[in-house]
């Protein structure tokens, strides 16, 4: 969802938090580097909440074309970027994981402790 599809006063709240979220806040450039976000990701979750993500216009671009896939993790927030062809079981521009692989690493470190 970007905010081009939202009523205008949700569209300004968001756009005011957005003020606050300086960088694209997935993974298409090194931190440090990366672009200014233009717009925001936002998804629902179960408990009636949302987990927003900033993003860059051409991260927003991506999402709106055909080439790539951009999964978006619950668990710590992270974002990777596939190739939809190699991802052909999936619908949608984005998949939401409730845990990624670095979540599952780390949940096997803190379980061997």
């Amino acid at each position: 969802m970007t905010t081009n599809s939202l009523p205008a006063a949700l569209a300004n709240a968001l756009e005011n938090e957005l003020k606050n979220k300086k960088c694209c806040g997935l993974k298409c450039a090194p931190l440090g580097s990366r672009p200014p976000a233009v717009n925001q990701i936002i998804q629902p979750l179960p408990d009636g909440g949302t987990r927003t993500w900033a993003i860059c216009r051409e991260c927003e671009q991506a999402l709106l074309g055909p080439e790539w896939l951009l999964l978006l993790c619950l668990g710590c927030g992270s974002s990777q970027w596939v190739c939809r062809a190699l991802a052909p079981w999936a619908t949608g521009p984005t998949r939401i994981l409730s845990c990624c692989p670095e979540c599952s690493k780390k949940n096997e470190e803190y379980a061997d402790d």
